[in-house]
């Protein structure tokens, strides 16, 4: 048999189709799926809109709508549920009877048949959605669905409607151009496009679960996790693409050429992107930046949110999130607080006058730390340096930096302006004297300085 192109399929199948469709019975058929698909779609959505309005009016202001951070309870979630199973549920019960009232009457019941195997699939493909939305997050669940799920029923519908028409391996296998050395077929084409869209979405939809069920768990390393997850995502997207090209035709040696002529325009037009690609990479394989790590970038401190193959998205303290390209956290000095472990040293500084006591000072201050519960082992308090104007004392604690810095940052603050009230005990103010000029007067400036270490470093 000769071998048709795509153009001819197309129009067999346009043929058939119009053929197909002027048919009494086919026509009763159509018009009953019709009046089933449209009266349950009409009424589940003013459902879901309704459930949207009332049911979770107290969780957002955005008219119903939740967003990222928000969390419904079990009973909310399980309204999820009800606009995604009943639409199946009740189509198959009104298809079921109108298959049973049209075999009565003797008529065909192909079309409708063939309607209650794809709701079927419907109904499967939606409890594994409601089952999602009861165990984890809807907003994740929701883009996973818009991305994954609901693509791939679509094609799956697709799919089935032209087998009722032609052999689906005669249309994957006419050839769209014979210009090259291996002809590409219309399978191919659809693997390589179709198929790694897919394939990208369900590897990051894999992870999303992993992680999703990662954070139920308290011992669970979460960064080192995520950054793992992602570098075997991208290790698995690179192999998808290797076998795309493969169905393509382009084999090893073709590749290699097509690389070797574009690698002068990318190494002039594509260099910043190519060195950062370079970078994200040694990261996720080095480990050193993980998400969830507290580091300092270019001063500042930052929380690592997510590492991607080219840039690091991070945030401050106020909310703000920069987008960092990786090739700044190989080339630049990064400080990572987290690196190893949440435990950071903190180190307090206070100057007292000379006259004091020093024992009493550091008695004060080591009890300041002493039998609390965010402080891990005993503090340590040094006479770190005196002269003239005063002594000065260093308390040092090894504290959680997750958890206690600011806290007990303003319980040292308020600890020293009770506690050496109490004991009549007068902290150095540095003083400064200030000359006019043309004048022989000078004035003492009392003005409080804070030294090199007078706060950590995340301040």
């Amino acid at each position: 048999m000769e071998q048709q192109t795509l153009l001819e399929v197309m129009r067999n199948l346009i043929v058939k189709i119009q053929i197909f469709v002027t048919r009494p019975q086919v026509i009763s058929q159509l018009v009953v799926i019709a009046a089933i698909v449209i009266i349950l779609t009409s009424f589940f959505a003013l459902v879901n809109l309704l459930i949207n309005r009332y049911v979770f009016r107290s969780l957002s202001d955005n008219q119903g709508e939740l967003t990222e951070g928000q969390r419904p309870t079990l009973g909310q979630r399980l309204f999820f549920g009800v606009p995604l199973l009943g639409f199946p549920i009740f189509a198959l019960l009104v298809a079921n009877y109108a298959m049973t009232v049209m075999q009565a009457r003797g008529q065909f019941v192909g079309l409708l048949d063939f309607l209650m195997r794809i709701l079927g699939v419907l109904l499967a493909y939606r409890l594994l959605l409601a089952v999602f939305y009861l165990f984890f997050n809807p907003i994740g669940v929701k883009r996973f669905q818009n991305r994954l799920f609901s693509p791939l029923f679509v094609l799956f519908v697709i799919y089935a409607i032209l087998g009722l028409f032609l052999d689906i391996s005669s249309l994957t296998n006419t050839i769209l151009t014979d210009s090259y050395e291996n002809p590409i077929t219309f399978g191919a084409l659809l693997f390589v496009t179709v198929g790694l869209y897919f394939w990208v979405n369900g590897i990051w939809g894999i992870n999303d679960i992993i992680m999703a069920i990662a954070r139920r768990s308290q011992s669970m390393n979460l960064g080192r996790l995520e950054a793992s997850l992602a570098l075997v995502a991208y290790v698995l997207i690179a192999a998808g693409i290797f076998v795309g090209l493969g169905q393509l035709g382009i084999d090893s040696t073709t590749f290699a050429a097509i690389t070797a002529g574009l690698s002068v325009g990318i190494g002039f037009g594509l260099q910043a992107i190519i060195v950062n690609f370079i970078s994200g990479i040694l990261l996720l394989f080095e480990g050193t930046i993980k998400p969830g790590d507290y580091i300092i970038v270019d001063g500042n401190w930052a929380e690592v949110e997510k590492l991607t193959i080219r840039a690091t998205y991070i945030h401050n303290w106020y909310g703000e999130q920069k987008i960092v390209p990786n090739q700044a956290f190989i080339t630049s000095n990064i400080i990572n607080y987290t690196s190893s472990d949440d435990w950071y040293r903190l180190r307090l500084r206070i100057k007292v006058r000379s006259h004091e006591d020093p024992m009493t000072v550091k008695a004060l201050l080591a009890s300041f730390a002493q039998d609390d519960a965010r402080v891990r082992g005993e503090p340590s308090v040094h006479l770190v340096n005196f002269d003239d104007r005063g002594m000065e004392f260093q308390l040092r604690y090894w504290i959680n930096i997750r958890l206690t810095w600011w806290d007990l940052l303003e319980d040292f603050y308020t600890f020293i302006i009770r506690e050496f009230g109490e004991n009549n005990l007068q902290i150095s103010i540095p003083r400064q004297d200030v000359f006019v000029h043309g004048s022989n007067e000078a004035w003492q400036v009392l003005q409080p300085t804070a030294s090199e270490d007078a706060t950590p470093p995340l301040a």
